[in-house]
């Protein structure tokens, strides 16, 4: 029993980390935290399982980063230690993407997230390396306002429990009572972020080839050869085709590499 909105969450980090294993491709990473990012201000009543991913996000992302922070202190040469400060920085892009996330809903949809409150208590530890950082400090901090919050409530009523453990129903019920005394006290309020698609004036130039020219790739994976995209108009003057490429190797050609790969229209822009 998941609704749709959370559905969309967990489709989408599911896209995220399935790219950053296996296709790494940064621009992909980059519009789904931008998507996220734009919906997080209307997270409402978030499934417990999206707000598990939601923040275990945070914990892949956060590990990634120290680890690549690692490895810059024993780069052994120029180029090593610029390929890692770029990806360095692209993480810290990630990460600060996401923390924008986690803080538009705790500033606008608290009440009406408790499960993102839990998940953050549960996974606090992944914060604490990322409150050192300039760039995203004054994030980290605000969350950890609200999990300290929280967590005295909790540590109230384990103080006047007999019982030493409580179980989940118990804590999401603190969480419930503790939250009617949420003034949201001392945040600090961000600008909202909202991040604009910029398309370029006829978008369709690059779509309708590029994904015709994945239909054709695709059908041709199949032994008969379906299609041959020499015989296809839309196709005859892209820059590169993967279909056309595939094709000849499975007719006795030998396959390249793309020399010019198709423009790809402009990223997500902060607005």
């Amino acid at each position: 029993d998941i609704s749709l909105g959370s559905l969309l969450v967990v489709v989408m980090i599911r896209v995220i980390q399935y790219n950053l294993q296996h296709m790494k491709d940064d621009y992909l990473t980059t519009n789904c935290l931008a998507t996220l990012a734009n919906m997080a201000p209307f997270f409402i009543h978030m499934h417990p399982y999206a707000s598990q991913r939601l923040v275990f996000l945070l914990g892949t992302l956060s590990r990634r980063l120290i680890k690549l922070q690692t490895y810059l202190t024993s780069a052994s040469d120029q180029a090593e230690l610029v390929a890692l400060q770029e990806e360095a920085d692209m993480y810290a892009d990630f990460l600060h993407s996401s923390l924008q996330c986690l803080n538009a809903c705790i500033t606008y949809t608290l009440p009406r997230n408790l499960h993102l409150v839990y998940e953050l208590i549960h996974q606090k530890h992944c914060l604490d390396p990322l409150a050192k950082d300039l760039k995203l400090r004054d994030l980290v901090h605000n969350i950890q306002k609200v999990l300290q919050y929280f967590e005295d409530q909790i540590n109230s009523k384990l103080a006047s429990n007999e019982e030493a453990d409580l179980s989940i129903s118990d804590i999401m019920a603190i969480l419930a009572q503790g939250v009617e005394g949420w003034k949201g006290q001392d945040l600090k309020v961000f600008n909202e972020s909202k991040f604009k698609y910029e398309e370029e004036a006829n978008p369709g130039d690059f779509f309708v080839p590029f994904v015709w020219d994945l239909v054709v790739y695709n059908m041709n994976q199949h032994p008969a050869k379906l299609w041959n995209p020499a015989t296809l108009p839309l196709l005859a003057d892209a820059a590169f085709s993967l279909a056309e490429v595939r094709f000849h190797a499975g007719n006795g050609g030998s396959e390249t590499e793309a020399q010019d790969l198709p423009h790809l229209p402009p990223g997500p822009e902060l607005v």
